[in-house]
């Protein structure tokens, strides 16, 4: 398990540092354009019996890149199409992306917030994994996840990827939990982020017609009904693992609970959906940070964890619009935050 923390001053500098991390661990890496680093999950090899458990054949890869002009600062990651992977390259439809945070606290003029530092995660058990935290000034922060599943069922691939994002411009007030302005990690219930910046996962076994799955689905009050055939849910505000969220708190127990983020794939039944678990993403949690401040280093289950708001750790649930732009006063997610796993207990500690 590896951690790396890096002051940065401009999004642009995050793509090459996490190429170089990703190879650190293991990741197979395309550093010849270092600005926009090319991942995929390390070969398999005879000298290596582990990685056979997790590592296809031919995996997907990953194409890391930034931009930054005005007050447009994106991270985003997309397929990088190649010919040795033709089939895959008719399938993967999506990648994922986030923008730096826009606020306006002052009530005056919106700027767009300049990251301070990256917090890279990553390890190649029990399936690789690498997770981006991106910290701004003010405890704001926004997550990308390039990584694999912790797989149930019998399918090939695994590999999943998402990016958290929001809320951008707001008209009056918006909630921490909405469904139009926010993007939660591995979350389909939003309508926030197009489908070819969605993330997903790939599955792919004979029973799914659809092996690239999007986190996109329908985010109507019935968002467990008539979800189609092409969506993978499991993130906040699907609905499927939020009362488990909410109620992670033990804190006359003086312990911490970490909730497994599970992914089913959806399948259209007559007038309602039936959800296939496929599993979870390896080496991160969902927690309630209530009890937590950002960048709690926190020990649960014998692993150190590091628990980071998935925006920004309030009080309050809801982002007010700024009088004098588009852009919200402040940011919110409430108590939804995220744990990356760092390192194993120290037992002489």
């Amino acid at each position: 398990m590896s951690y790396e923390l890096h002051a940065v001053s401009a999004i642009t500098d995050i793509p090459a540092l996490v190429g170089t991390f990703a190879q650190t661990i293991g990741f197979s890496v395309d550093l010849s354009t270092p600005s926009q680093p090319i991942i995929w999950n390390p070969t398999p090899n005879s000298n290596s019996i582990s990685n056979t458990l997790f590592y296809e054949s031919d995996p997907i890869r990953w194409r890391l890149q930034a931009s930054a002009a005005g007050l447009t600062h994106r991270l985003f990651l997309e397929m990088y199409d190649y010919t040795s992977n033709s089939l895959l390259d008719t399938i993967i439809t999506s990648g994922c992306d986030f923008f730096s945070p826009i606020t306006d606290p002052a009530q005056t003029a919106a700027a767009v917030l300049v990251p301070s530092f990256v917090h890279l995660f990553g390890d190649l058990s029990p399936a690789p994994y690498i997770g981006i935290v991106v910290e701004y000034p003010g405890d704001i922060y926004r997550h990308m996840y390039i990584g694999n599943m912790e797989k149930i069922g019998d399918y090939e691939g695994g590999e999943v990827i998402s990016a958290s994002d929001g809320p951008g411009t707001i008209t009056g007030t918006t909630a921490y939990n909405s469904t139009t302005r926010m993007k939660y990690l591995f979350s389909a219930r939003s309508s926030f982020k197009s489908a070819a910046f969605s993330g997903g996962v790939y599955a792919d076994a004979g029973s799914n017609d659809v092996p690239w799955r999007k986190f996109l689905g329908p985010i109507s009050t019935a968002p467990l009904s008539n979800m189609g055939n092409e969506a993978v849910i499991g993130g906040f505000n699907d609905s499927i693992n939020d009362g488990y969220l909410a109620r992670a708190r033990a804190p006359f127990a003086g312990s911490n609970i970490l909730v497994p983020i599970n992914l089913y794939a959806t399948e259209q039944l007559i007038g309602d959906s039936s959800f296939i678990p496929i599993g979870r993403p390896a080496g991160i949690r969902a927690v309630n940070m209530q009890d937590l401040s950002p960048k709690q280093e926190i020990i649960v289950g014998g692993f150190e964890w590091f628990v980071f708001p998935a925006l920004s750790r309030q009080l309050s649930k809801n982002m007010t619009k700024s009088s004098a732009s588009s852009y919200p006063v402040s940011l919110s997610s409430h108590w939804v935050g995220y744990a990356y796993r760092t390192g194993e207990e120290d037992s002489n500690s």
